[in-house]
């Protein structure tokens, strides 16, 4: 009886954490929603947008589960190992599955969508028309 009623309990604990890692197991980071760039999409990114992705990437990941203490040193390692990145994009994907992590989750997820749209939609006319007005302002600035 004993032992029938341990086996009992070993066999719920094993299933139960099987569920558990199948749920962890079960995020797939290439269907939406998307809140982090891939590690192809961000190094497809102009250095003034992949400046920008982490610079208000960092505030925001202090507040993530798991990420609250990685540092911009180790997040610019990240975007030369395809390892390191996506670590921290499934560390960031899992806190996203807590309903508490929705309206941090969405911030991080407007950033990467600010960072892509920062030189999006541009023809090429209005991207030289930029430049123009910089290099005006730059003249300007020293005078």
């Amino acid at each position: 009886m004993k032992a029938s009623l341990v086996t009992l309990i070993v066999m719920i604990g094993l299933l139960t954490m099987g569920f558990t890692s199948k749920a962890k197991a079960e995020i797939d980071m290439s269907e939406p929603p998307f809140w982090m760039p891939s590690y192809e999409e961000f190094n497809d990114l102009q250095p003034a947008q992949k400046d920008f992705y982490l610079e208000k990437f960092m505030p925001l990941a202090a507040k993530v589960p798991g990420l609250e203490k990685i540092s911009k040193e180790k997040m610019k390692d990240a975007t030369e190992w395809f390892q390191t990145w996506n670590s921290v994009r499934r560390k960031l994907y899992e806190a996203c599955q807590d309903s508490s992590m929705n309206a941090t989750c969405e911030e991080i997820a407007d950033v990467r969508i600010d960072a892509l749209n920062m030189f999006a939609n541009q023809k090429q006319e209005n991207r030289l028309a930029d430049r123009e007005a910089a290099k005006e302002k730059e003249k300007k600035k020293k005078k």
